[in-house]
This record gives C-alpha cells, sequence and structure tokens, in this order.
C-alpha cells in the first residue's frame, strides 16, 4: 500500500478516534449536569400542602430560655465570644442552636461548625445589627428589639458563613461577574451562582426582568449574597411565608427548591401569622426579612 494512503488512513482512524472520545466526553458532562439538575430542582412546594386562605392567627410567643446550651468541649461554643452575664444566654443559645441546625441539616462536606472563626454578640448602644464575613459574625443585641428578631438576624449572618465560606466550587478559574468586595475570588463553577443567577446578570447589575415580587425582601434586591440571606432566614425561620409566595412566583420557586435542597427539606419555624402582611396583596414583600 503506498505511504500517502497509510497515511491518510491512520490520519483518518485518529480523526474519528478524536471525535468518539469528544462525544463521550460532552455524553459526560450531560449525565454529570442531569444530576446537578435533579438535585437542585426537586419541587418541595409540592410535597405538603399549603392553606391558600389566609386566616386569622393569634401569636403565642415562647419564653426564651435561660439554661446555658454550651459547654466547654463543645467546639463551637469556644468560638463565640460575649458577655457572660444571664441576660445574654438566650441570644448566645439562639447562635448556637441555629448553627447547629445547618450543621446536622447541611448536605456539603464542608462543615459550618468548621468554617466559623469567631461569633462575636455584643450588647452596644452603637455600631450594627450585625455583618458577616466568610469565617466570622458580629452581632449586637441592644439594636434588635426582640428576641424573635435576634434569631431572624443571626439566622441571616449564618447563611452568609455558608454561602461564602462553605458553599465553594472546585475549579482553578475565578470569576469576574461574581466577586468579593471587587476581589475574584469565587470558582467558576460555585453553586452559589446558579441562585445568583435566578436574578441577577452580575454581582451589582439585576435582570431587566425581574422586579420586587421575584425577591423573598426589599433588601435583598441590593444584592445577591443579601438575596442569598434572606430567602434562607424566610426559609428556616418563616418557612410557611417563604412557601406561600414561592408557590406564585416562578423564580422564588426555585430559590425555595434550591435552598430546600442544601438543608435536606428541614426548617425550624412555619410562622404561619406572617402570612397576613400578604393580605390583599400576594406580590407585597417585607423590607427585612430579619423584621418579621
Amino acid at each position: 500500500m503506498p505511504i500517502v494512503k497509510i497515511l491518510m488512513s491512520d490520519i483518518i482512524k485518529f480523526f474519528l478516534a478524536t471525535i468518539i472520545l469528544l462525544l463521550g466526553f460532552l455524553w459526560k458532562g450531560e449525565k454529570v449536569w442531569e444530576i446537578q439538575e435533579i438535585l437542585f430542582f426537586q419541587d418541595y412546594l409540592s410535597q405538603e400542602s399549603i392553606e391558600e386562605q389566609i386566616e386569622e392567627q393569634k401569636i403565642h410567643p415562647s419564653a426564651p430560655d435561660i439554661q446555658d446550651t454550651c459547654s466547654s468541649q463543645d467546639q463551637l461554643c469556644k468560638k463565640i465570644k460575649t458577655l457572660e452575664t444571664q441576660e445574654m444566654i438566650p441570644y448566645k443559645n439562639q447562635v448556637h442552636i441555629a448553627t447547629y441546625f445547618i450543621n446536622d441539616n447541611q448536605i456539603i462536606e464542608k462543615k459550618i461548625v468548621n468554617t466559623i472563626k469567631e461569633i462575636e454578640i455584643k450588647n452596644n448602644e452603637e455600631g450594627k445589627r450585625g455583618s458577616a464575613t466568610r469565617d466570622t459574625i458580629e452581632l449586637n443585641v441592644w439594636l434588635t428589639n426582640w428576641l424573635k428578631e435576634f434569631q431572624n438576624l443571626s439566622t441571616h449572618e449564618l447563611w452568609h458563613i455558608f454561602d461564602l465560606g462553605v458553599i465553594q466550587g472546585k475549579q482553578s478559574t475565578k470569576s469576574k461577574v461574581f466577586t468579593e468586595g471587587k476581589r475574584v475570588v469565587f470558582a467558576t463553577d460555585d453553586p452559589s451562582f446558579f441562585f445568583y443567577k435566578l436574578s441577577r446578570t452580575s454581582e451589582s447589575i439585576r435582570k431587566k426582568d425581574v422586579s420586587k415580587k421575584d425577591f423573598c425582601s426589599w433588601y435583598g434586591m441590593t444584592d445577591p449574597f443579601e438575596d442569598f440571606s434572606e430567602c434562607f432566614n424566610l426559609y428556616i425561620n418563616n418557612q410557611n411565608f417563604f412557601k406561600f409566595i414561592a408557590k406564585k412566583n416562578k423564580i422564588l420557586a426555585k430559590k425555595y427548591n434550591f435552598i430546600a435542597t442544601l438543608l435536606q427539606w428541614q426548617y425550624k419555624e412555619k410562622n404561619t401569622e406572617a402570612i397576613l402582611l400578604l393580605k390583599g396583596n400576594t406580590a407585597r414583600r417585607p423590607r427585612d426579612t430579619t423584621k418579621l
């Protein structure tokens, strides 16, 4: 056989092998994506019925627990810094309980308790109510009106740690669309991006076709991180409210299902009475979910 024909035969074989390999890779990639779709798009909204008719309900606030839930052997308790006074115990307990609730139900392998470096609970007349980084939190009891608000606030701030410090991608390439204070630190396959992109084209730009009713609160409209934390607080502490608005909005339904999947459909409180805020206008949203 002439050398030219041999070379052409080898080239054709190589070309066909490359196509087969590429198709196999693409098929595998599609399968991986299908698994992610199944994971993050389970319809939790259809797994439990919800009353469509809003009914008046009396609010019965529970008495705060004054018995310290912390122990000297608890690794989280060693990271909680606060005044060792009796009035601070209920607030310390709230943080302790909320953190372990997330930790014990999360599907992400990296645990939030291990990620946290410090949680400082203050009682000052000045400063912010709360703030968080990817591994630290500051909370101010003085600036919260009641224990329920502090519970909402601490849950909101804990989710910032979960979002920034726990949920992380594996790619070496970094996103320039979503950044942390203009620092390019997020991997391009960060799972949180799915949530962000439901309402935003970038960290600073909302999609043109979204409106207030597509968010969990007005405050959540400010940036993707606050949006995630506001919806998470609704899911954990005001699940009935979130479920009610999610059943009437496709974008919120996806946000609800995404968070429900991350926590294996576990939540702490329904807070059905919060739905009263929607009476007469189901498109209404709270300014700040921590005030519910």
